[in-house]
Formats: structure tokens, sequence, C-alpha cells
């Protein structure tokens, strides 16, 4: 798919439209940090899934739901401080 119509999808008012392009692995650099600031949970968390998105996720790691900031960590390679979040509970901080 053209990056043109990738920018254009990811701004629809359709969080299962950006959802979609989030998954992609042709991002731009602003469309990957547009997405990593989605309003929509998970919207961020399928960036943070995305194998081609590695400048997000340090970014991602500090996201306000736990389950983005769980998975950008893990994507980061601190999976015992991922793990440690998921069983407490808590952001780690």
């Amino acid at each position: 798919m053209p990056v043109e119509i990738l920018e254009r999808l990811a701004v629809d008012a359709d969080p299962r439209v950006r959802h979609r392009v989030a998954m992609k692995r042709k991002l731009t650099p602003r469309l990957r940090e547009a997405l990593a600031s989605d309003p929509d949970e998970t919207v961020r968390m399928r960036i943070a899934l995305n194998r081609k998105t590695p400048d997000v996720l340090e970014r991602l790691s500090r996201d306000p739901s736990e389950h983005v900031r769980t998975a950008a960590l893990a994507r980061l390679g601190d999976r015992e401080k991922a793990f440690r979040m998921t069983v407490s509970g808590s952001s780690g901080c």
C-alpha cells in the first residue's frame, strides 16, 4: 500500500482502521510517531508489537497503559521488568 494512503488512513476516525495501519511494515518515522501517540490503546499496542518500529519503543515503555508499556519493554529486551509489571500490576516506576 502506498505511503500516501497509509498517511490518510492513520488519521481515520475509526480506531480499527488506525490499528490496521499500525500493523503495516512500510511506515514512515512520522507515521510511527503519530501512531505511538494515538489516543486509542489498541493502536499504541499494535505499534509496540510491530517489529518494524523499534524507534518508538522507548517512548511506549512509558505509556499510560500498562499493557502497552509491558509490550514495549518486552520488545526492548527488558523482559524481567515487563514480567514484574505484569505480576505486580504496577508501573515499575
